[in-house]
């Protein structure tokens, strides 16, 4: 069984394994994420050799049906983000304790900090810890900068809702935000990100483009403001449908 964080990781895990695998006709691999009918789930996951999915998923159809006593390796794919936040660590914990007995766990992560690692280690026996980096993380090839943003005045951002060109927070009912200048504010520190973006996207030749943002807000308010400028974008995020976030990483 492999577990990983997201739909589109499970995906990309499953639609690997199915090349690798085919030459093996008998094979039955499944993949099983939200977004999809759980009826044809239930059909299928107890057939399979190989289990792909996010543990949500996973969680429901094990609980309707019954926790197997069969899978004897678990593979944790992003690691520190299947451990990363309450709702994972507690899904998880669940998982770990139910098919503890004679499992072979293997956790991968390109980044591990002492207190993820504790908490997977909690439910291993003897563990083995490979650093492949040797402790530095290594991106050979890649070059590596920042900018530091600078928060707008309060003129600056009253400048660019006066000639309109604020990025506004798509996620938020400006007749219902209490907090006007807040709300300025916050488009304010959107419009200037998305500025300094721009002048990245001008200066460097590429042919596709990700950009990762904190939260589902910045990421459907930068995209927004990207396409007001002209550049063609799509945006993917948790609050999606499924064939919405498939559309978007098809394309």
């Amino acid at each position: 069984m492999i577990l990983a964080p997201t739909r589109e990781i499970a995906q990309q895990i499953h639609d690997v394994l199915l090349l690798i695998g085919v030459a093996m006709p008998s094979l039955k691999i499944g993949c099983f994420v939200g977004g999809q009918s759980l009826k044809a789930d239930r059909k299928v996951v107890g057939q399979c050799h190989v289990l792909v999915g996010t543990p949500g998923r996973l969680q429901q159809l094990f609980e309707e049906m019954q926790w197997p006593n069969s899978i004897r390796v678990i593979v944790l794919d992003e690691a520190d983000k299947l451990f990363g936040t309450e709702d994972f660590r507690r899904a998880m914990n669940i998982f770990l304790e139910k098919l503890r007995d004679r499992k072979q766990i293997l956790a991968f992560s390109a980044t591990y900090d002492e207190e993820i690692r504790e908490v997977i280690e909690r439910h291993m026996r003897t563990p083995t810890f490979v650093d492949m980096c040797e402790g530095e993380v290594k991106l050979k090839g890649v070059t590596q900068y920042y900018t530091r943003m600078v928060k707008p005045s309060p003129q600056a951002v009253s400048t660019l809702h006066q000639n309109g060109s604020a990025i506004r927070n798509v996620m938020v009912d400006n007749d219902k935000n209490e907090d006007a200048e807040e709300e300025m504010e916050l488009q304010g520190v959107l419009t200037q990100k998305v500025q300094v973006l721009l002048e990245i996207l001008d200066s460097i030749a590429f042919h596709q483009c990700l950009v990762f943002c904190r939260n589902s807000r910045d990421v459907l308010s930068i995209t927004e403001g990207l396409k007001r400028q002209g550049w063609p974008g799509m945006c993917i995020h948790g609050s999606q449908q499924q064939k919405d976030r498939s559309k978007c990483m098809s394309a």
